[in-house]
């Protein structure tokens, strides 16, 4: 088994999942989160729900981080970045800059599990009536207004022009009229 540990970057549910099967398979973690809590993008835009069963997001990322939270070999950062590196695997060296400040780490690996940044319509272009009319909104909006608590909201369900109708075949959600 290598000496250094499997560096992850990120923190959302690529990450998670990353360390509990990197953990599993007997090797020890360093996972490096740059916002103050594990959970990502579903917890920082908010989601209502995630798909193929559509368990409350809030709910689905927290049993990930219970199932890496306290297993001893995975050793959690919030609030830390990654300011520097050098070297090459296994013998990588990673500066990590953290709320104690700047630490030298050594690494074996890096799985690199950063994330995305949704697609605003409307900040730069201002296009598609995005801050103009309520009813034009990103899917996570219309999850959100469509699954209030994790239950279907039909009364916005039957408010939406063109999207009525929210019904599952086989674990998937199809929006029709």
């Amino acid at each position: 088994m290598p000496e250094n540990p499997v560096l992850i970057i990120g923190g959302g549910p690529a990450g998670l999942e990353a360390a509990r099967g990197v953990a599993d398979l007997g090797y020890s973690v360093t996972l490096v989160e740059k916002a103050d809590r594990l959970g990502g993008t579903p917890i920082l835009c908010d989601y209502a729900a995630l798909t193929p069963n559509m368990v409350n997001a809030e709910e689905a990322m927290g049993a990930m981080v219970k199932k890496i939270e306290n297993d001893p070999l995975i050793d959690i950062r919030t609030s830390t970045e990654i300011t520097a590196s050098s070297g090459n695997a296994p013998e990588l060296q990673v500066t990590l800059k953290g709320q104690s400040g700047e630490e030298q780490l050594n690494a074996g690996s890096v799985i690199v599990a950063t994330g995305f940044k949704h697609f605003d319509p409307g900040k730069e272009t201002q296009m598609y009536g995005y801050y103009e009319f309520d009813d034009v909104m990103v899917l996570q909006g219309l999850l959100r207004n469509c699954f209030q608590g994790g239950h279907r909201n039909q009364a916005f369900a039957s408010r939406v022009s063109g999207f009525c109708l929210l019904h599952r075949h086989e674990d998937v959600w199809f929006l029709g009229r």
